[in-house]
């Protein structure tokens, strides 16, 4: 007669892993429903930081997890039922979950990939906005400065101006030379 008892703790210790799997899957898919946020709604006029999501990292992340989930359900569709080499073990279920993930992370994608969409558009109506109510931009190349004067002349070649001298032509500063 057969030890039932150990196929009755692989089982458990079996739907114990699936949950635990499930319950991490949870937390990693659907990421754009969790870290993705859209601009403000209605748009400030004046020009604010924005704090939303241009970034499209997490819809790629989800629509990645969906297509992957997509492919595990279409495996488990071409498979047979059963036990053994090439064969799916509750293969109804594995199609059902397969889908499930399929639409959660495909539904977050999509989600994501408005959001940070709407982000780009918003980011760049507020930099036209401040560019025509400026003359351009504030940045660039520097413009050229005048070159810095030279040195003063030396002292003997000044001539000192008509209102210095006296009525005879002779000068009221003292020079040194003309």
């Amino acid at each position: 007669m057969p030890d039932t008892r150990f196929g009755e703790r692989s089982s458990r210790a079996r739907s114990a892993i699936l949950a635990l799997l499930v319950a991490g899957l949870l937390g990693n898919t659907g990421c754009s429903f969790l870290f993705v946020s859209g601009p403000p709604d209605p748009m400030p006029q004046q020009p604010v930081y924005l704090s939303c999501t241009e970034s499209n990292a997490w819809p790629i992340i989800d629509a990645i997890w969906a297509g992957l989930n997509g492919l595990g359900a279409a495996v488990a569709v071409s498979a047979e039922e059963g036990t053994g080499e090439g064969e799916i073990e509750n293969r109804g279920q594995v199609i059902a979950v397969g889908l499930a993930w399929l639409a959660i992370s495909g539904s977050a994608s999509i989600y994501g990939f408005s959001k940070t969409g709407k982000c780009r558009h918003a980011r760049r109506v507020q930099m036209q906005r401040m560019y025509q109510n400026q003359q351009g931009p504030t940045w660039g190349p520097p413009q050229p400065q005048p070159p810095p004067p030279g040195p003063p002349p030396p002292a003997s070649y000044l001539v000192p101006p008509d209102d210095t001298r006296d009525g005879r032509g002779d000068s009221l500063l003292p020079m040194r030379s003309r």
